[in-house]
């Protein structure tokens, strides 16, 4: 567990990992209106379905929260981030989703989840790249995104249907700043 600032002074963020008593929560959170678009989701989606995907998995998925503590003490899950790392020949790479809930987005969550996704990857699981998927229509996503190291690397043009529509989607990708290396000169 590890403490992060917010932009609210009355709520002090933490990151930790996901627990089995998170599930209820995390459901209600990814079935939000100002969630569900941005995650992937079907609306109506069923909650022991989700329970089973979202759960505890296979060796590789590590899985944090962020719980906002309010000025009476109560804690409140208010975001989550999924790191699934490849296997095999993929085992240096590793993809990512994260989910805010729609009252505190804007106050750091997203940027406490990022933090303690990037030291994860870098710095214990020694990843040297991590993947994400965001949509075009998603500047709040793609801000905090940029602003941990990830790039746009491409284009995905009707990635998803969503909304009786097909939407774009750019693939980002970040390299761990350690593996960044200085072209040799010859």
């Amino acid at each position: 567990m590890k403490s992060f600032p917010s932009k609210r002074p009355d709520i002090q963020l933490i990151v930790r990992a996901q627990r089995l008593d998170d599930l209820e929560a995390l459901y209600a959170m990814r079935e939000q209106a100002g969630v569900r678009p941005n995650v992937l989701a079907l609306p109506f989606t069923d909650p022991d379905r989700f329970r089973e995907r979202t759960g505890p998995g296979r060796d590789g998925m590590y899985r944090l929260v962020a719980e906002a503590i309010l000025p009476d003490g109560v804690r409140l899950l208010v975001g989550s981030l999924g790191l699934f790392q490849g296997q095999l020949s993929s085992a240096h790479r590793a993809d990512m989703g994260i989910q805010v809930h729609e009252d505190y987005q804007e106050i750091g969550v997203g940027s406490a989840l990022m933090a303690a996704m990037c030291d994860l990857a870098d710095n214990w699981l020694n990843l040297h790249r991590v993947e994400l998927e965001v949509f075009t229509d998603n500047p709040r996503g793609i801000a905090l995104y940029k602003k941990f190291g990830f790039e746009i690397e491409a284009t995905l043009h009707h990635y998803a249907y969503r909304n009786g529509e097909y939407v774009d989607a750019y693939f980002m990708g970040r390299i761990n700043p350690r593996h960044l290396h200085k072209e040799s000169k010859l």
